[in-house]
């Protein structure tokens, strides 16, 4: 199978352009997870008693969003939808910036 330079074999190009920028700036803020991430029990989930909100990308190829929809209700969120993928703090900044707006005004931000 034949690798480009960053050793990805997906359609993606290697080379940073006006299209893929936004998904080097995202590869580059990755970290690997770590073990304790996995091993340690928590004390309490969370979303359980903490208010949330979601925002789900209704065009995401990865995490469907009838299931994105389904684990931001049992969660208890607040849902704003936007039409396009899984990255869509990329694609659709300002979805984001109504969720977090919405949120700070909910705990007094």
């Amino acid at each position: 199978m034949k690798r480009n330079e960053n050793g990805s074999s997906g359609a993606y190009s290697s080379r940073p352009s006006a299209c893929n920028g936004s998904r080097w700036l995202i590869v580059a803020g990755q970290r690997p997870i770590t073990l304790s991430a996995n091993a340690t029990p928590t004390a309490g989930a969370a979303w359980r008693a903490l208010p949330s909100w979601a925002v789900v990308g209704t065009d995401d190829l990865v995490i469907p969003a009838s299931t994105q929809r389904s684990m931001a209700e049992r969660a208890g969120s607040k849902i704003f939808e936007v039409a396009a993928s899984h990255v869509s703090m990329v694609s659709h900044p300002e979805a984001t910036v109504s969720a977090i707006l919405a949120a700070a005004e909910h705990v007094g931000g």
